[in-house]
């Protein structure tokens, strides 16, 4: 009999104890340098453990603290006072570019840092305390929850001179841990309502989204503050007496990693996940020692398709994405729209046409308007990639008309045989499908035809005529799901090449999915749609080549969404209706190890 290495080319590992899922989770706490003046309750901000500034802070009755401290990796050195003295304030920014606000006992001020001293800035619309960290820079900041007398769910974000009231918290608190670089991608984490709470929640930029919850409620922690909602260590805390738990997410789901060498709560925590500071706090009593949180060169992390044997429980594992998927709030697009059209993966996505000629790049972090489509329309169709796509059909103008992007720009090219919208689209910039959809004025289609890079040709016909599925795959192997016939329907068609044949139904009949549809004929999902609530409906499902599961459902009720993405692993839904939305979601499967059951 043939050896594994022989069948498959490579020999396995065998390995004492697996791998790490992340670098994070071998992380370590070590002492750091103590800080002058023992306090908690203090703000801190800063992007490393070598680069961190502390402010205000007790103990004591007030006049609190008004020490500033920053930290270059080995000691604390004094710099400028503050103007007013402040415990449990929000703290936000750089360290040469900071923000102070509110606190016990000037709740509504603020106080700017230049990196040599600090001025007066524009006050809070709602006083308060109670806070833990801040997220944002001193020109685009955000603050949210904290206590006067009530515990507050008001969000408020900074301009560099005003603060504007935004959408509020889901669930008010005060006490919890704020942390993110940018505030489109920013997390606030446990808290008390007045009870300690594990709830967590992230903002896209326009509004909160309760995710996981982290796995120890605690209040009044530290966190990497300068990291982001996907990308976030919180640490220490009431829990309700003083812990030393850390835990790190990723994302998706919270793991505890190396503990705190003293349970402590109220320290200014600083950083990123690699790379964290957690300065003074309450042991009790206050504390003058920081901790160093750091991730040593050595750690092996497992790889995306890893396998190996563990010599210690004598099991083969791999490593994957695999488990339980979830949506998660992204960053918004800068232009709200309904039935428009996305190309790309979750990296690297297009995101044009639903009634506007705007057209948006997204690279994996931030949305950029680029050239314009030559017409605007909606209920419009579309296939390839973000550098090579195709946009085709919809109304009021053009029907037929087809435009191709070379990554710059549009330029018109062949029209398709028919004109139509509503209709699915799939493929590639060089071969591409229009499937279905409506005719104008509305007659439903069964018509499908091909691109070539060149011209439309029409090929066999659907077997069901209807609107508003989804089409994804190629044009030698695609699927059509749902779409209004009417009524809503479930059913699937699967195309070879040459015909479509009819497979097993979605689980959820719904329509209004053109665009929100992703993957091959064997790995693929679907979401959102009419079904048939004009609200739409938050379903999502995975195709396995066979049968349709139910999984992890849209944050929000969704229909007419524009979407990208390659398989059933990760996803973007973009915009939809009712209205003209600029909200994105993001569906990511995690990375998880897996046990291996020999037959």
């Amino acid at each position: 009999m043939a050896d594994y290495s022989t069948e498959k080319g490579f020999t396995i590992q065998s390995l004492a104890s697996d791998p790490l899922e992340n670098a994070v989770l071998g992380g370590t706490w070590a002492s750091g340098g103590n800080l002058a003046t023992g306090r908690s309750g203090a703000g801190c901000v800063g992007a490393s453990l070598s680069s961190s500034l502390l402010f205000g802070g007790t103990p004591g009755a007030a006049p609190y603290h008004v020490a500033t401290e920053l930290y270059n990796g080995t000691s604390w050195t004094e710099l400028a006072d503050s103007t007013d003295s402040h415990k449990y304030c929000f703290g936000l920014g750089t360290v040469t570019a900071a923000l102070m606000a509110g606190g016990h006992p000037d709740f509504t001020s603020s106080e700017e840092w230049d990196g040599t001293s600090w001025t007066e800035g524009g006050a809070l619309n709602t006083g308060r305390f109670s806070m833990t960290g801040g997220a944002g820079t001193q020109t685009a900041g955000l603050v949210a929850g904290g206590d006067n007398g009530s515990i507050y769910d008001v969000t408020e974000t900074y301009n560099g001179s005003t603060w504007t009231e935004v959408n509020d918290l889901n669930t008010a608190r005060k006490y919890a841990t704020l942390g993110g670089a940018s505030t489109p991608a920013c997390i606030l984490v446990g808290g008390q309502t007045p009870s300690k709470v594990a709830n967590v929640e992230t903002y896209d930029g326009t509004s909160w989204t309760e995710t996981t919850d982290v796995n120890t409620a605690r209040s009044e922690s530290g966190g990497s503050i300068a990291g982001s909602s996907t990308d976030f260590l919180v640490f220490g805390g009431n829990a309700p007496s003083a812990t030393d738990t850390t835990e790190f997410f990723n994302g998706t789901t919270w793991t505890e990693t190396g503990d705190l060498a003293t349970a402590r709560s109220g320290q200014g925590g600083s950083g990123v996940t690699t790379s964290a500071i957690s300065a003074g706090g309450s042991a009790p009593p206050s504390q003058n020692a920081s901790e160093e949180f750091s991730v040593p060169s050595a750690v092996t992390v497992a790889q995306e398709g890893q396998v190996w044997y563990n010599t210690t429980s004598t099991v083969l594992k791999g490593f994957g994405q695999q488990g339980t998927g979830a949506w998660a709030s992204g960053t918004a697009v800068s232009t709200g729209r309904a039935q428009g059209v996305g190309q790309g993966t979750t990296t690297a996505a297009l995101f044009e046409g639903g009634g506007s000629a705007n057209t948006e790049l997204w690279n994996g972090s931030t949305w950029t308007e680029v050239n314009n489509t030559t017409t605007t329309r909606s209920e419009n169709s579309g296939a390839g990639t973000s550098t090579a796509a195709l946009f085709f059909a919809g109304k009021p103008a053009g029907p037929a008309l087809t435009e191709s992007w070379d990554g710059t720009s549009w330029t018109e090219v062949g029209d398709l045989q028919g004109g139509r919208a509503i209709n699915g689209g799939c493929g590639t910039q060089t071969a591409a499908m229009s499937v279905g959809g409506e005719s104008i004025p509305g007659v439903l289609q069964d018509v499908t035809e091909t691109w070539d890079g060149t011209s439309w040709t029409e090929v066999n016909d659907l077997n069901t005529a209807r609107m508003g599925a989804t089409a994804f795959g190629v044009t030698t192997a695609a699927i059509f799901a749902t779409g209004q016939e009417p009524p809503y329907g479930g059913a699937v068609e699967s195309w070879d090449g040459t015909s479509w044949t009819e497979v097993n139904s979605v689980n959820t009949a719904r329509a209004y999915t053109q665009q929100a549809g992703f993957g091959t004929q064997t790995a693929a999902m679907i979401f959102g749609g009419n079904q048939p609530s004009p609200s739409g409906t938050t379903a999502t499902e995975t195709f396995n080549g066979t049968s349709w599961t139910e999984v992890g459902d849209l944050g929000t009720a969704n229909r007419q969404m524009g979407g990208a993405g390659t398989t059933n692993l990760s996803a973007l839904s973009m915009g939809g209706a009712p209205g003209a939305k600029t909200t994105v979601e993001e569906w990511t499967v995690p990375d998880a190890i897996k046990t291996f059951t020999a037959t």
